[in-house]
Order: C-alpha cells, then sequence, then structure tokens
C-alpha cells in the first residue's frame, strides 16, 4: 500500500485495479460505506445503459419515428383496430407505465408509445378512450408522487419533455368516455 500523503490520505487506484480482476462478472464491491447505490452513482457516464442522453454508435442512423411519421406511412394504425391488435397496443402501454414507475424516464418509457402523443387523432373509439386514460392516470400519479415528496431525484423523473398529459380531463369525462362505449 501507498503511504499516506500529509493528510493521512493514500492513493490505493493500482491496488483497486488488480483487485477488480479477481472479480467475477456480476460481483460489486462492497464495503458498509459503499454499496450498490454509490456504485451507481460512481459509474462513468456516457455508457448507453447509464446515461438517457448519449447515443449509441451502434444505433439506427435513420430519425425517430414520430406519431406525424407514422401516421403518414400507415406504420400506425387509427381506426377499426381489431380487438387483438388494441390489446396488444394496451399492453404495450400498461409496460411503459411500468417502467416508468420503476424510475424509467417519461420520455422513454410512457411516450415510447405513439399512440400516447396525439390520442385525439385515433379514430378508432376504444383504443382513443384507453389513450386518454393513461394520460390522465399517469399526470395523477405524477401529481401523487411530486406532491408528497416521496421520491429521490434520480428514482423518478416528473418531466414531460413537451408531451401533454391529460390535466385538463377531468377523472368524470374520463369514466364518460366509456359510458359512450358502452363498457362498465
Amino acid at each position: 500500500m501507498a503511504a499516506p500523503d500529509s493528510e493521512g490520505w493514500s492513493d490505493i487506484t493500482q491496488e483497486f485495479k488488480d483487485a477488480c480482476w479477481e472479480l467475477q462478472v456480476g460481483e460489486l464491491v462492497h464495503d458498509n460505506g459503499f454499496g450498490l447505490y454509490e456504485a451507481m452513482s460512481a459509474f462513468e457516464m456516457m455508457d448507453p445503459k447509464m446515461d438517457s442522453g448519449i447515443i449509441d454508435a451502434n444505433s439506427s442512423k435513420l430519425p425517430p419515428k414520430t406519431f406525424a411519421s407514422c401516421q403518414e406511412s400507415g406504420e400506425l394504425k387509427l381506426e377499426s383496430i381489431p380487438a387483438d391488435e388494441c390489446c396488444d397496443i394496451v399492453d404495450g402501454m400498461l409496460c411503459c407505465i411500468a417502467s416508468w414507475l420503476e424510475g424509467g424516464s417519461m420520455a422513454q418509457t410512457v411516450f415510447a408509445n405513439l399512440y400516447l402523443h396525439n390520442p385525439h387523432a385515433i379514430n378508432d373509439r376504444p383504443l382513443k378512450a384507453v389513450c386518454i386514460t393513461v394520460l390522465k392516470l399517469v399526470s395523477v400519479v405524477k401529481e401523487l408522487i411530486t406532491s408528497t415528496c416521496v421520491y429521490e431525484e434520480d428514482h423518478f423523473q416528473p418531466m414531460t419533455h413537451g408531451f401533454q398529459l391529460a390535466d385538463s380531463v377531468t377523472p368524470q369525462r374520463v369514466l364518460g368516455l366509456y359510458d359512450i362505449l358502452g363498457i362498465k
């Protein structure tokens, strides 16, 4: 071990690097003062898994798909959607909500589903009702979490990144959407 400096600190960089070779894949250095939380905070940024702002060099050079571009190309069905396809879309939305509640960015989870970008352009009434309901649910959960301050900054990111939630839609209006469809 290196000799301590005038303040009592010792450089253990080389010893640490040497010890790292003894770790198996998936193992983590742990001490009473250094656990998973500190390790996650210490990860070097610019790792695509850890840094949501990085553009992966291996990713496609194509521009990201948007609601408008997919609507123009016909990739998004907006009317007469068969029930099984609608169930798949709704299942995807629920997975996105679960990922958001686990701490993901709203833009990378909830709004990964293009149908939620512009639900009022959807002519399929059941899917439109579900999309508006999901946006209202996200809006209510976001308000509950932020108003109670029961989160850490990196665990819950309330930013909507310019996407619109259903803040102006009342819960009664959401329930009314299902009454119109005859769904009880």
